[in-house]
């Protein structure tokens, strides 16, 4: 039988159960309001008309788009692999991937990679992925056949120290792919950029 020292132990035990549970429930109530969330409901960025952005050009794979210098203000002079990357930020003077994001960063990301051997349909199966609430849809990329894709990286405590969202576009020309991303820490954030990014997008261009 319980003594009543036993009785006040179970019932504080209960109770934190209880609190516990609670707390899982909210947490994914608040996640499922923000999935489900319209991102017309977010702020907009502001940013110049397009025919103000500035160009950016890939010599290696003969390809360029256009971005708003206004919004994303800070660009790396020394990206990792010079001449074929594009890395830009709209609040940190140092963007990169060796860099962390500021909690109200959108990081615009564009790289180009030589040999790739795989399909397109292949490089972006879902079933391959490492990345959590991956979502993949047809999309044309300066006049290719490519995709847009949305997923999150999840936190990881030694290599991802917070969720990290993703919009990506990608296309693969003569075994060459163009990866354009952004991406931030705060998934409202990255919601109300999603039209910026089409628009990115949209700007695209192969040159030969």
């Amino acid at each position: 039988m319980f003594n009543s020292k036993n009785s006040k132990v179970v019932w504080l035990m209960l109770f934190l159960v209880v609190i516990l549970l609670g707390i899982i429930g909210w947490l994914k109530f608040e996640n499922y309001q923000l999935m489900t969330k319209s991102p017309n409901n977010f702020p907009k960025p502001s940013v110049e008309p397009i025919n103000k952005w500035v160009t950016y050009t890939n010599q290696l794979m003969g390809f360029s788009l256009k971005y708003p210098s206004n919004y994303f203000r800070f660009v790396d002079s020394n990206p990792k692999n010079v001449g074929d990357s594009l890395s830009a930020s709209t609040i940190n003077d140092q963007p990169g991937i060796g860099n962390l994001l500021e909690p109200k960063e959108i990081w615009l990301y564009v790289s180009v990679a030589e040999g790739i051997n795989r399909s397109l349909s292949e490089s972006t199966d879902p079933a391959n992925s490492p990345y959590e609430d991956y979502k993949r849809t047809e999309r044309s990329i300066g006049g290719q056949a490519g995709y847009k894709i949305s997923f999150t990286i999840p936190y990881d405590p030694v290599n991802t120290p917070h969720a990290w969202y993703v919009y990506q576009g990608i296309v693969i020309k003569d075994k060459k792919s163009v990866d354009i991303r952004i991406s931030s820490y705060d998934k409202n954030l990255l919601l109300s950029n999603e039209d910026l990014f089409d628009q990115i997008l949209s700007t695209a261009q192969f040159n030969r």
